[in-house]
């Protein structure tokens, strides 16, 4: 027959339990059948009678294995047992029981804790991380700062370069305009001058024709110049 661990379990629970409290002290532990059924809150397949008594067919089955090898002592019935009490053996399955169960809590512990740890050892080395990348950053931010201070100087600088260019054209344009204003200023005295010179000039010919005509004639008039002379 094979054996339900967890009913029989549960079987010598509640029946050590009942026996442990002090108000049931006086009194045996006897049960119908139907009481039993509450007694150890088995369930029935259905609420007719035929779930009931497959229900007590099945603890029937589990008490009767356990008060044969003495987990359990006390009378069992085709319908109801008596005086059901605690055997040795069934003490040392509770107790076997609860260290698996106990053993069994610790090792889903001691899993979460491992988790927990390697949860925490990831967590440290992302921190880690990301330390050295703010670092990085750092540096880096540092680095451009400093690489914008040198282009703002360099900015600068070249503003300053630009504005004294600027200035120096200003100037050069003005100077040359002032040199080219002075250039026509003296072609145009050149100019008037050489105008000048030319009328001059032509008036002292025009004169020095004049006297020499004068001459010529004041010298035809005393006879000085013979006809076909000259």
């Amino acid at each position: 027959m094979t054996h339900d661990n967890e009913l029989e379990i549960r079987v010598l629970k509640r029946v050590l339990d009942w026996h442990e409290s002090p108000a049931n002290a006086p009194r045996r532990l006897d049960l119908s059948w139907q009481d039993a059924l509450d007694f150890f809150e088995i369930p029935t397949a259905s609420g007719d009678e035929a779930g009931a008594d497959a229900a007590w067919t099945t603890l029937y089955d589990a008490l009767d294995a356990m008060i044969a090898d003495g987990r359990l002592l006390g009378t069992l019935y085709v319908n109801r047992v008596r005086d059901l009490r605690p055997g040795y053996r069934g003490a040392m399955d509770l107790q076997a029981d609860e260290a698996a169960r106990l053993k069994a809590e610790r090792d889903t512990l001691d899993t979460l804790a491992s988790r927990l740890a390697a949860e925490r050892d990831a967590l440290d080395a992302a921190r880690a991380s990301l330390d050295v990348q703010q670092e990085n950053a750092a540096a880096t931010r540092q680095h451009l700062e400093q690489k914008a201070q040198i282009l703002d100087t360099r900015d600068a600088a070249l503003a300053a370069t630009q504005a004294d260019l600027d200035e120096r054209q200003a100037h050069f344009e003005r100077d040359r305009a002032i040199a080219r204003r002075d250039l026509e200023g003296e072609r145009a005295a050149a100019e008037a001058e050489m105008r000048a010179a030319r009328g001059w000039r032509f008036a002292g010919i025009l004169a020095l024709v004049i006297a020499l005509g004068l001459v010529v004639a004041i010298a035809a008039g005393q006879g000085l110049i013979l006809p076909g002379d000259g």
